[in-house]
């Protein structure tokens, strides 16, 4: 009898510890599912908003770029052809379009703005603007539909032309926004993404896809209630919708989960917006999470079961925490993204498979990364601080913030290129970092890209040589370098041209001055047209007067060998002024008025038909003519 019950109790004794057993396996395997929840979404996130920032970047680069073309326009009106006509600038106009299909600009007086506006019986916004220039601004307009192109939304970017000290009309051109984001290649981590201009109140401006039933009112706010969403859940949105910068949201609602991404754009307090549902994720994780849970109440009837249910259960957890590392796999499988963990105690660093797609790798683990004893050429030496800052999860901001860095690295071509990293670190029980996890995506191209519209930003539209902007880019040069020859040029007789032959015979003797000027430039020189008919040079290096006298004949010669046979021009007349560095001065402003001085020199003694010099006078060695 005694054995009887020493065996029920050994049978309750084995039942409990298999039902706290089992209970502790439960909540270990849903501590693990809120884990990996919270990190697949925080990637899912981090797509989405890479995804954004990549088209506000392009969409105001667009207008960037519009822009600076109609002040450059506006600047050659005023300051070349300030006696033009209306249809002589339309045809310039016409001729412009031609080599520039991206945007059309056109010309409107301002008594035809105002006219069109009280036809269309403008908002008080629109006629805002409309004073706004009036008083010399450049605006950016509200987006509108326009019916010439379908419907299509629309905003205009507008600068005003000047004449006599007044503003007379205006050139502009129009901009299709969702046209311009559609050239950033979609994520590949979604199948689909809905991209919206929103205004700071939510007001939907412009909508790729306001067709698929994604959008079902006017407003953001109230299209998401519209999808289930609770009004607290919508008033933290709004709160955190309400700044300059950019941020992500996630919430659930109708069965799906949302994900939603912003950024501010800085014009009429626009908003760039995508949201994906989660059915569009290209990783459905709810059917890995059923998976997770099948094999825990597998793991946990099975340890009921028989008495070696704790080594079975042992087992199913690891093969339950391969899930993770399918996730991560599966995620790794993005062409153009690579993932990568580094292990701060080991100090090696290891990517997923696909990096070798991207990356010049001989093995995917690399030991000794921060030590002395590394022996990679992964990374570039300049951009070593930047790398140790990463790996050693040095963040200027929370801990739970995903970080952003870029370096370059030595991609499958064996060249180095740039590299944007979202990363995050991991830390221990005891608070310090012990694990860096992150993405890699080739951004040279993108890099690029905003290089090029840099220099079309400082680029003369007439003459391909710099604009203004190139006198920072010579006071730069000259307190780096030093030394070097500083010429000031100005144009003879260039008025009279424009008046008796045309501002057309004009611009082709502005073309061929810089053609003449790029001409006689080195590798480093600097060339740049400051005003309508005047130019600066800037030649670093060893100069005396006797090189710079040779230089500027070398110039003038050139000049006088120009041919335009269309308007029967032969040769071109300029004055020349010429500044010493250091010895004139060791900035722009000192070099530009001892240039100018001795410029204003040259063309007195041209007047006077006086060609010969002194040459015990330090100025008037200075000048060529």
């Amino acid at each position: 009898m005694k054995r009887k019950l020493i065996g029920k109790w050994h049978v309750a004794a084995f039942l409990v510890f298999c039902f706290v057993f089992a209970l502790t396996a439960s909540g270990v395997f849903y501590n693990q599912r809120g884990k990996l929840a919270g990190e697949f979404g925080n990637m899912v996130a981090a797509n989405l908003t890479s995804y954004t920032q990549a088209q506000k970047r392009y969409l105001n680069s667009s207008i960037t770029d519009a822009w600076n073309t109609l002040k450059g326009i506006s600047g050659l009106v005023e300051q070349i052809i300030p006696e033009y006509t209306e249809d002589s600038l339309n045809g310039y106009l016409d001729q412009l379009n031609l080599q520039n299909r991206d945007y059309m600009i056109e010309y409107v007086t301002l008594q035809e703005l105002e006219r069109r506006l009280r036809v269309q019986q403008a908002s008080e916004r629109d006629w805002s603007l409309f004073g706004e220039i009036e008083q010399g601004t450049g605006v950016v307009s509200d987006i509108w539909d326009w019916k010439k192109a379908g419907n299509k939304s629309v905003f205009t970017v507008a600068e005003p032309v000047w004449k006599n000290g007044e503003v007379i009309g205006v050139l502009q051109t129009r901009l299709e926004p969702l046209a311009i984001t559609e050239q950033v290649p979609e994520a590949s981590a979604f199948t689909r993404s809905s991209t919206l201009i929103v205004r700071r109140d939510g007001t939907i401006l412009a909508s790729e896809n306001h067709n698929r039933g994604d959008i079902s009112t006017g407003n953001l706010f109230d299209s998401v209630k519209v999808a289930g969403i609770t009004d607290e859940v919508v008033e933290q949105m709004e709160e955190r919708f309400y700044g300059d910068g950019s941020d992500s949201f996630m919430f659930e609602g109708k069965g799906d989960s949302y994900y939603f991404s912003w950024d501010y754009l800085g014009y009429n307090e626009w908003y760039i917006v995508n949201f994906v549902r989660s059915p569009d994720v290209a990783i459905h994780y709810d059917n890995i999470l059923k998976e997770l849970i099948y094999a825990s109440l597998f793991l946990i009837g099975l340890t009921a079961a028989l008495g070696g249910g704790i080594v079975v259960l042992f087992l199913h957890y690891r093969r339950s925490l391969d899930f993770e590392t399918k996730k991560y796999g599966l995620l790794a499988e993005f062409s153009d993204t690579a993932l990568f963990e580094y292990d701060r105690r080991k100090d090696t660093l290891e990517f997923t498979n696909n990096a070798r797609r991207i990356l010049m790798l001989d093995e995917l683990k690399i030991s000794h990364v921060m030590g002395k004893k590394t022996r990679t050429d992964l990374f570039v030496q300049e951009d070593r601080k930047v790398m140790e800052d990463m790996l050693r999860g040095r963040t200027g901001s929370g801990e739970d913030k995903i970080q952003y860095a870029e370096l370059r690295l030595k991609s499958i071509s064996g060249e180095y290129h740039w590299f944007g990293c979202h990363y995050k670190a991991i830390t221990s029980d005891a608070g310090t970092v012990a694990k860096v996890v992150g993405k890699l995506a080739d951004i040279s191209r993108q890099r690029s890209r905003e290089q090029e519209l840099r220099e079309q930003a400082m680029r003369d539209v007439l003459t391909g040589i710099y604009n203004k902007a190139g006198e920072k880019l010579i006071d730069r040069m000259v307190k780096e370098k030093g030394q070097g020859l500083f010429l000031m040029l100005d144009l003879n007789d260039f008025k009279s041209i424009n008046d008796t032959m045309g501002h057309a015979a004009g611009d082709a003797i502005l073309t061929e001055m810089g053609r003449v000027l790029k001409g006689a430039c080195r590798e480093n020189d600097i060339v740049a047209r400051i005003g309508g008919d005047e130019f600066v040079m800037f030649l670093p290096g060893a100069f005396d007067w006797q090189t710079g006298k040779r230089k500027i004949g070398e110039i003038q010669d050139s000049l006088r060998t120009v041919m335009i046979t269309t308007w029967g021009i032969r040769g071109i007349r300029a004055s020349i002024g010429a500044a010493l560095c250091p010895e004139d001065g060791m900035d722009y402003e000192t070099l530009f008025k001892a240039a100018d001085e001795a410029m204003y020199l040259d063309k007195e003694q041209s007047k006077n038909r006086n060609e010969s010099r002194e040459a015990g006078e330090e100025k008037q060695d200075r000048t060529i003519s």
